[in-house]
């Protein structure tokens, strides 16, 4: 009869493989991936409990120390999609703490920079570069080429978010050479789609498109069905933007079917809200605010700070669009104090102006005024194309303070 104790390690890990089977098979992509999720949630209670226990014994127990330190890592790109980001934090910070017991360098390193990018998904910006930091610390330390990589990539990801764009471009630049170097096509995928965003940012769609096929056709060699969705709706998005409604829709839409499909929660959040920014351009605000509402509400039942944001913003522009000037006023409020809480600097600047414009239209000028200094600080900042759209509402409310003062 095996003691309590034998009887949980071997728990521990009978369902550290499961969950290892799963994850392998996911990695294989295609038609693999939902099979792949079936599994996973067959059995993730008593994975739930597996791991849990052994994070709980880790400190007084080697053996637990080790399911600790590998549980995250063969269920890696489930639990992406499975986990709130705050339960996966919560196992890579004990994951983090067993590497660093039992002395296993490349696992801490690993841990960082899935820790970095759960940090992303909860919206620390900050807390996100300090963890890249230290994991390009001890890469470089180590000589390891693979996780300098991985921690440039998350680095310049994090700048962007920052608003630093030329060195966010630089870094990721210099990680897309690494990880080409190495083979590894699920980060050089990754990588594409950040330095395409960093174009669509400046306003260069077409250029952004370029990098968004590259990580499109990619991501279908590869079978990363994951990718895939987040390629298409980056597509959609730079169609939208080039006035191209017909396109962007079927993009929108081919990205919303993938992530239902896959269970990518972020993604579905993200898709719903760029398909309400099509019909909201169309005239169709009624399709637009729901869409908007639906996005909200998954985004705030997934800790999705920033698209919650992203969200209200939108409700707030929907809302002015039918002269509810209350409910646009408090989207807008909401949406900035979040943009501020996660330190997304161009998201900031873009809530500002929208508050402007709000401020302008209910003749209150002066706050018009204020918000779009504001505005246009971070614009200038960043180098944003926004900037010039800023400056011209500017120019024609200062005019307008100085003649209501007179």
């Amino acid at each position: 009869m095996p003691t309590r104790y034998e009887a949980q390690l071997r728990h521990a890990a009978f369902y550290w493989l499961v969950l290892k089977s799963a994850g392998d098979l996911y990695k294989r992509g295609g038609d693999n991936v939902v099979p792949a999720f079936s599994a996973f949630d067959v059995e993730w209670n008593n994975v739930s409990v597996g791991q849990a226990w052994a994070a709980t014994t880790a400190e007084s127990d080697y053996a637990a120390s080790l399911y600790c330190c590998y549980y995250p890592d063969v269920g890696l790109y489930l639990l992406d999609l499975r986990q709130h980001p705050s339960a996966r934090i919560d196992w890579l910070e004990a994951a983090l703490a067993a590497a660093r017991r039992v002395g296993d360098r490349d696992a801490e390193m690993r841990h960082l920079g899935n820790l970095a990018r759960a940090y992303f998904d909860v919206g620390d910006t900050r807390g996100a570069v300090q963890l890249s930091e230290k994991a390009l610390a001890i890469a470089e330390e180590a000589g390891n080429r693979r996780y300098i990589g991985d921690a440039l990539g998350n680095l310049g990801l994090g700048y962007f978010y920052l608003g630093e764009v030329s060195r966010a471009r630089e870094l990721l630049e210099n990680a897309l050479l690494i990880k080409r170097e190495t083979g590894d096509d699920r980060s050089v995928a990754l990588i594409l789609s950040s330095i395409g965003n960093i174009c669509a940012a400046a306003g260069d769609a077409r250029e952004a498109i370029d990098y968004y096929d590259q990580h499109l056709n990619l991501a279908r060699a590869i079978g990363d069905r994951l990718s895939e969705g987040a390629a298409l709706g980056n597509l959609g998005l730079m169609y939208h933007q080039l006035e191209d409604s017909e396109r962007a829709i079927e993009f929108h839409e081919a990205s919303l079917a993938v992530q239902r499909q896959i269970g990518d929660r972020r993604g579905e959040c993200d898709s719903l809200g760029n398909l309400g920014l099509v019909y909201k351009d169309n005239g169709e605000i009624e399709q637009a605010m729901v869409l908007y509402s639906q996005q909200l509400e998954l985004a705030r039942g997934i800790n999705h700070r920033r698209g919650e944001a992203t969200a209200l913003c939108n409700l707030g522009i929907a809302s002015m669009r039918i002269d509810d000037f209350q409910k646009a006023l408090e989207s807008y409020e909401s949406a900035l104090s979040i943009a501020r809480e996660i330190h997304d600097v161009r998201g900031e600047g873009i809530i500002l102006i929208n508050l402007a414009q709000l401020l302008a239209i209910t003749d209150e000028i002066e706050h018009a005024v204020t918000y779009a200094e504001a505005a246009l600080k971070i614009f200038e900042h960043l180098q944003d194309p926004n900037a010039v759209q800023a400056r011209a509402a500017l120019t024609v409310w200062r005019e307008q303070s100085n003649s209501d003062a007179v």
